[in-house]
């Protein structure tokens, strides 16, 4: 199996980069993204430079996921486009890897074997014929107990690929004694407790003032974290004159798509946005 990682660490000791950039990264900030994708680009590319002939073709993914994009969709995204523009002569092709549902418990938080039996019960699924005979690249921005990867590798025996695949990781546990849950640390390390703090940011990635690339990504994370917040919060969220319609209609689209509407942790929040939109006359 090959596996790199452009940062591995034993504890939140020796981490060797920023937590509250990766928590960002975690919760949808393009800004983060772009930076730390731009990073596992440069990681890939040393790889690129020992293995890939010219013209040939390296395939791209995110970790699977359902309806809604996760956090490392945006890290391929952004690694993608470096390695287009600093290998020209070889196409970067991205591609979907299916899972059959958005989990409502929060993975970062489970232990060894909670993360397991989950991820065991899932099934990965993607077309065969875009692997078949390809350099692969399965992008994640972490790996702590390897139970994704783990159900990676079950897929691509499962559809008998001959194929020569890479696992890249922005950081990567490489305590194995480590309790798994550091994972809920590093995620949530940006988050004040109450997530008061998300709506400054969402009005900051609205603004028209900013100098640097910024907004925000509604990943799984960002939809999930937004629609259990304290309603209170939420109300202040929603009626924020910074935060444009369409902010609120991709939620709404978002939450509907991965069924997070039947969830009784997220239904109240729903009703909110559901009771702001009127999908036929705008908004009421």
């Amino acid at each position: 199996m090959n596996r790199l990682a452009v940062r591995t660490f034993t504890s939140m000791a020796d981490l060797g980069f920023d937590p509250m950039l990766y928590s960002r990264l975690k919760y949808g900030c393009m800004y983060s993204s772009i930076i730390l994708g731009i990073e596992l680009g440069i990681e890939i590319g040393k790889w690129v430079e020992s293995s890939v002939k010219e013209g040939e073709i390296v395939m791209l993914a995110g970790a699977p996921y359902n309806k809604v994009p996760v956090a490392s969709t945006a890290l391929a995204i952004y690694a993608t486009m470096y390695l287009q523009d600093k290998y020209p002569n070889i196409t970067f092709k991205a591609f979907k890897i299916n899972r059959d549902h958005s989990y409502d418990v929060d993975y970062g938080s489970m232990s060894a074997s909670e993360r397991e039996e989950l991820i065991s019960a899932e099934k990965f699924t993607c077309n065969p014929a875009d692997l078949e005979g390809q350099h692969t690249i399965f992008i994640d921005d972490i790996v702590i107990s390897g139970a994704h990867e783990r159900n990676m590798v079950r897929m691509v025996e499962d559809l008998q690929l001959e194929s020569n695949i890479v696992y890249a990781y922005y950081a990567m546990l490489s305590d194995e004694s480590c309790c798994p849950t550091i994972e809920n640390d590093l995620n949530h390390s940006w988050i004040e407790k109450d997530g008061s703090n998300i709506v400054d940011f969402i009005a900051e990635c609205c603004s028209q003032e900013q100098n640097y690339p910024t907004g925000i990504i509604l990943n799984t994370r960002c939809c999930k974290f937004l629609l259990s917040l304290n309603y209170e919060i939420f109300g202040t969220l929603i009626s924020d004159n910074f935060i444009p319609a369409f902010f609120y209609i991709e939620l709404y689209r978002l939450a509907l798509a991965n069924g997070y509407h039947k969830v009784e942790l997220y239904q109240k929040n729903f009703t909110t946005l559901k009771n702001l939109i009127d999908i036929t006359n705008g908004f009421s």
